[in-house]
């Protein structure tokens, strides 16, 4: 279910933030469709839980707080990169939690970014506000930005047109080599397998 909307005025805006996000959910994904507003071909996105900018509580593959990459204003007009950010588990209080980022980087710098990390404060809490913002310059007018619930808590109501979990797999003291659905239902158009997980 989209829970929350920003859309980037004229004059352009310096972060995206997401505020009293609810814990009514087990997971959170952000959409962007983005472009930043510097004389570069890229410009790299960061993200923030918390309001926690202390570099040394993140960690991702390509560095800090980094979850992906959008166009600069040197490629053609227009053109607004697609970033998706994933965030399982996003209520747990006793884990780290891991964000995934994918973008789609269009015709100008043609391919695609994959960027993932951990948030990792003193002391681990529920995420409760997003920030997007970017290394240099703000986002362009025209860029979007949506924060979506998926899969409802025990207890919270459905919500027509909200993705919805089919099945779920717990690994048991041990471990699993494999995890198997089956009897997928074909009521669907589209499938997404969310996997919060850790190898022996």
């Amino acid at each position: 279910m989209k829970l929350q909307e920003i859309t980037v005025p004229a004059g352009g805006q310096a972060t995206i933030d997401f505020t009293a996000i609810p814990t009514t959910y087990k997971h959170l994904l952000v959409y962007l469709r983005g472009r930043g507003d510097q004389a570069v071909p890229l410009s790299v996105v960061n993200i923030a839980f918390n309001g926690d900018t202390v570099a040394t509580h993140y960690a991702s593959n390509n560095g800090g707080q980094r979850c992906g990459l959008i166009q600069g204003a040197t490629t053609t007009a227009g053109q607004f990169s697609a970033l998706s950010v994933e965030l399982p588990d996003y209520t747990a209080t006793t884990t780290h939690k891991a964000f995934v980022g994918q973008a789609q980087r269009s015709t100008d710098a043609a391919g695609i970014e994959a960027d993932a990390g951990f948030w990792t404060p003193p002391a681990d809490a529920a995420i409760t506000e997003v920030t997007l913002s970017l290394s240099a310059g703000s986002f362009a007018a025209g860029t979007v930005c949506a924060l979506f619930g998926v899969d409802p808590q025990a207890g919270t109501p459905a919500q027509t047109g909200a993705m919805q979990k089919i099945a779920e797999v717990v690994v048991p003291a041990g471990g699993q080599a494999a995890i198997p659905f089956t009897a997928i239902p074909q009521t669907f158009r589209t499938l997404k397998a969310e996997v919060s997980v850790r190898s022996d």
